[in-house]
């Protein structure tokens, strides 16, 4: 079966949108930026200086683009669902903490822990999306999955304004259990495994030992050029002859392939 085609008892279009907006939408909307919504009352209830409010946000910050990075590595010899999963768990953990803290170093661990998840979750949906889905399901099905973060915060936002004083644990709580029940519909529906363990075939044109990982990162089309537009060049075929002493009768000059002055 060829890579584009639907593999028997792959997910459908709903079931994997429905999967990458609720992963999104409580790494994103909750995880992540649940704790801008909810710091007047972190502040209040632990006290915290304003070195340590920004020192928490550096330190999530980074935890996401090390996930993030860890990603383009691991995905092709994981397959998507592994990543997805260690990303809901490490939210659901994450807020479970906050949920519960009894001062700033629980709060900050489970804030920064919280704070990774997106980076496990959104670079796999690209890949799970494109193997499990037609070409023409793709676009509409990522569209979709992106508007998970909106659909979160349009929650958390209110929330954050209503649950005021000990009811902000109550809001964290919701969240955990949330981002578990998350977990474990994308722990159903994501495909599993490497590509082409069994499932997916190479599309042509690409050869099937190809594993990108971080080279995506820095593949030559995906590093802007600065170089200017290549002219076309021509070349005549070889008749063993100088080009000054040529027959009249040469065939005319042939393009050369562009793709040699491009450097691909």
């Amino acid at each position: 079966m060829g890579r584009e085609e639907r593999a028997a008892g792959a997910p459908g279009q709903w079931q994997v949108s429905v999967a990458g907006m609720a992963a999104v939408g409580v790494t994103f909307g909750f995880a992540r930026y649940g704790y801008g919504l909810f710091l007047p009352e972190f502040r209040r209830a632990f006290d915290l200086p304003v070195s340590l409010v920004g020192l928490i946000a550096s330190a999530s910050y980074l935890g996401y683009v090390i996930a993030l990075l860890s990603v383009g590595v691991l995905v092709t010899r994981l397959g998507p669902r592994p990543l997805v999963v260690i990303g809901g768990l490490s939210a659901a953990g994450g807020m479970g903490l906050v949920a519960c803290a009894g001062g700033p170093v629980t709060l900050t661990t489970g804030l920064v822990l919280a704070g990774t998840s997106p980076g496990w979750v959104w670079a796999p949906y690209s890949d799970a999306v494109d193997r499990v889905l037609a070409p023409h399901l793709r676009e509409r099905a990522m569209g979709a999955i992106a508007t998970g973060t909106a659909f979160a915060v349009t929650v958390a936002g209110p929330l954050a304004l209503v649950a005021q004083g000990p009811r902000w644990r109550h809001a964290w709580l919701a969240f955990t259990a949330a981002a578990l029940l998350a977990t474990l519909y994308n722990a159903r529906v994501l495909p599993g495994g490497a590509r082409g363990a069994g499932r997916d075939t190479p599309a042509p044109g690409h050869s099937p030992t190809h594993r990108p990982g971080l080279g995506r990162f820095t593949r030559a089309a995906a590093i802007p050029s600065t170089r200017p537009p290549c002219p076309t060049a021509w070349s005549a075929p070889s008749t063993g002859r100088s080009p000054s002493r040529r027959s009249p009768s040469t065939r005319a000059p042939v393009p050369t392939s562009s793709r040699r002055c491009s450097g691909r």
